[in-house]
């Protein structure tokens, strides 16, 4: 019985050092400043129905972007979205690397570490990410455009 209790006791101990490691906890007291600076990140997701449907369901979707946080609620973001093997919406043609600039980023910060950004692209509309802060350095997001009919989820990490 002695023996027992001892390796529930360690399991308990892996369980809650492992989850005390890898995610941030109430505790860190986060805000809108914890944010703050240039973040990268890539998305992959799919198509789905959009009104008017855009694309074919399911179609394969990668994305890479930057957002720029700045401490008070306010963003801004640059980002490169294909879906199947088409740039969505068409890449900016001004931009010598096919980035596009968003017209409209803001976001907020919960204290226990979630949180939300809107991204909003000319011909686009609004793409709503929900997020949890990993750590400092990362947090990990799930996507959607229902004006596109795509979603996704991925990871941001500060540059």
């Amino acid at each position: 019985m002695h023996s027992r209790l001892k390796r529930l006791g360690a399991a308990a101990i892996l369980v809650a050092g492992a989850s005390s490691v890898n995610l941030a906890s109430a505790a860190d007291n986060f805000s809108d400043r914890t944010l703050r600076g240039t973040w990268a990140l890539f998305v992959q997701g799919h198509s789905g129905p959009a009104t008017p449907p855009a694309l074919p369901s399911e179609t394969p979707l990668f994305a890479i972007a930057t957002v720029t946080f700045d401490g008070a609620g306010g963003c801004e973001s640059r980002d490169r979205i294909v879906i199947g093997n088409q740039d969505i919406p068409d890449a900016d043609p001004n931009s010598p690397d096919g980035f596009r600039e968003a017209t409209d980023c803001t976001y907020a910060v919960e204290p226990d570490g979630t949180g939300s950004f809107t991204v909003t692209f000319q011909d686009a509309g609004p793409t709503v990410a929900t997020f949890v802060i990993r750590n400092r350095r990362e947090l990990f997001f799930i996507a959607s455009n229902t004006v596109l009919g795509v979603y996704g989820g991925g990871t941001m990490k500060r540059r």
